[in-house]
Parts: C-alpha cells; structure tokens; sequence
C-alpha cells in the first residue's frame, strides 16, 4: 500500500539541525519528508520574503503607524507609538499582507512551489550568474530541464563557445574596413574613458559578473564527489545546513537524524570521560596532600613544592594560576581550605536522546530497517 508522506520545506535556520525537530520529522510514526532550502538566495525562493507578503507587510505597517498616529492626534494623545500600539500594528498589517490568499498562491506559483515546476531556475538573476559551461550543460539538456522556445534560443545564443568569438569580431572588423564610407580612427588605451557614464558603469557590471562566476565555480568545485552524505558529516566538526548542501543533499532525513545522535553520543563518551579522570586526578592530589601533612603540619616549614601540592586539592578553575611565591602559597591555602569536596556526577549523561525545550529526554526513535526506508 503507498503511503503518502507529509512534506515540508523549512529554512536552513540551526534549530532543524537540533534533536526536537530532527526526532519530530524522522519518527517512523509520524515521518515526515523534510528539505531545508538552499543557505543563499533564501529571498528568491521564500514565500515569505516575497513582495505579496514581507514587502506588502513592511509597507502595510508604515501606514497602520500613521492611521494609529492620526487616531491619537485627533484624540489629543501626544504621547506617539507606544508599546501597547505595536500588536494592533501588527494585526492590520498582517490583514493586509501575510492572511492575503490569493496573494499567497501567486507567490507560491511564482516561485515554482505549487504546482512544482523549478521556476526559479528561470529567474533572471540567477540566470545572470551562470557560466557559459553551465548553460551548455543545461542545453544539452542535462539537467532536465524544460525551457520555452525563447528561452532555449537565448541559450543557445549565450552558450556560443569563446573559440568562436574571434572569427566573428574579424568579420565585423572586415566589414567595416571595406565601407567606402568608414574611415578608420586609431584608438590607444589612453582614449577610454573608464572612469565615469555608461563606460565605467559597463566596466564594473563585467568585473562584477567574473567575481560571481568566480565564486559560482569555487562552490561547484568544493562539492563533495564521490562520498556518502554520511562519511562527510562525521568527517565535519559540526552539522550545518552548509555542510549537508555542499554534500549534494538538503534531506533532513534518517541520515543526518543517526550522524546526529552519534556525535551526541561521542560527546556523551567524551564528558564521562573528561569527568571521571577530573575525579581519578583529584583524588590523587589528595592522596598527595595528606601525604605531604603526615610529615610535617606546619605550614611555615613547607618547601613551595610541599605548599604546592597541598594547594591543588583546594584549587578551582576559576581561581586562576597557582601563586609561585611560598607566602601567596600559604595565604591561598588559608582562603581555599574548607572549601567543599567537588562533584563528579555522570548521571545527567546516562541517557542519551532528544530533548525538548526544557531539557526533558523525548527519546530515541525506533527504527525499523525492514520496515523503514528514507527517500
């Protein structure tokens, strides 16, 4: 039987990389199919950002300020916006930008979200900053693309290889130079003008599309080939929606749950670790310190290095460096003895799972291999 799964597709905020949602969308129970969006251009493709909601709500509630502004004034109230005026803000600029549904929709459909149809890959700016390789490939049909017949044709004109570029410019230099009615003018570097009007605008708009195709094919080339999203998350000192986007994935799915859970575990590992050798080094020093005590109590007899050892027992973290001198040593003594026996509790690290916003464990889910399968 198929089972349709709910789908949804949040920003790439750090929150959907933490255990509460993660657990939420991968348990097996209630699985949802979860894809962050790209980490850049999040203004193209949010519904949110777009102009029928973000924008028509910036300006909505520059004119619900003004209307409460005009109320107050006709009512002899001086005192401005107030915090007590910013919900009523709000819930008109809301009714007039983010609870329109029609306006809604178009955003959606403008975007490619519904009905699914990759839109975006036909916006202008994202067109502009892509590589004549690129847009052979696309072409040639390798992303599986579909384009209108204009937009095809404008392809294949911008995909005309550089080699070919030559031959064209002496064709036109040809042509000009058998016009009886041209007469050719010697132009030096020194003749350009680059440094104002349309030459010097055209100047900088080609410098800037070399350093966006720059920067488009150092991302291309720092994709991660040929490995499972799996060893490239564990090979990362930490999970961000950078990291799995680089890895070929936006999937918030079993693999980046169980990457996850592991490094919760190692750092689990670890904690006990660290706590338990804290625990083993102090009862050393201890032991080192009453040892020091059973051959002499009096603390002006010590050498620095008796004084010393009896100290480290006593020492925190926060206290800083130990003193070198033997009259700190004895003073740092006197303020630190009687202090209590620290703690080395484990316990808060027994069990490991998701937690929810106030700490309490959620649990692990349950999977079943044969039964669970991540698309």
């Amino acid at each position: 039987m198929f089972t349709v799964m709910p789908t949804g597709k949040p920003s790439d905020h750090g929150c959907r990389l933490e255990m509460p949602f993660l657990h939420y969308i991968n348990n097996p129970r209630d699985h949802w199919v979860a894809c962050f969006g790209v980490p850049y251009g999040t203004a193209l493709w949010q519904v949110g950002d777009s102009k029928e909601q973000n924008g028509s709500f910036n300006i909505a509630l520059t004119k619900a300020k003004d209307e409460i502004l005009d109320m107050k004034e006709g009512l002899g109230i001086i005192d401005g916006v107030t915090e007590s005026d910013l919900m009523t803000m709000i819930n008109i600029a809301w009714n007039n930008s983010f609870a329109r549904v029609e306006k809604n929709k178009q955003a959606i459909v403008s975007r490619g979200w519904n009905p699914l149809n990759r839109a975006l890959l036909l916006d202008d700016e994202l067109r502009s900053t892509m590589t004549t390789k690129q847009k052979s490939r696309e072409f040639l049909l390798e992303n599986n693309i579909i384009f209108p017949p204009s937009d095809s044709a404008t392809t294949v004109a911008s995909s005309t290889s550089d080699e070919s570029m030559p031959s064209i410019q002496n064709n036109v230099a040809s042509s000009i130079a058998n016009d009886d009615n041209m007469v050719p003018v010697p132009v030096t570097a020194d003749d350009l003008n680059f440094n104002s009007n349309l030459p010097s605008f055209c100047l900088k708009s080609i410098l800037s599309q070399d350093l966006i195709h720059e920067t488009r094919d150092k991302i291309n080339e720092d994709m991660n080939t040929g490995k499972e999203l799996k060893d490239i998350l564990k090979e990362s000192k930490r999970i961000s929606s950078g990291i799995i986007f680089k890895a070929g994935s936006v999937r918030l799915g079993k693999t980046v749950f169980d990457v996850h859970m592991e490094n919760k575990e190692d750092k689990r590992n670890e904690m006990i670790t660290k706590i338990k050798n804290d625990e083993k080094e102090y009862n050393e020093n201890v032991a080192k310190a009453k040892a020091v005590f059973e051959k002499k109590s009096n603390l002006e007899s010590m050498t620095i290095k008796e004084l010393t050892t009896i100290c480290k027992p006593l020492k925190r973290k926060e206290d800083g460096k130990m003193p070198t001198k033997k009259v700190d040593l004895i003073n740092k003594y006197k303020e630190w003895n009687g202090r209590p026996v620290p703690t080395f509790d484990v316990s808060e690290y027994d069990v490991i799972g998701a937690t929810d916003n106030n700490n309490n464990n959620i649990g692990t889910p349950n999977y079943d291999d044969d039964n669970f399968v991540e698309i």
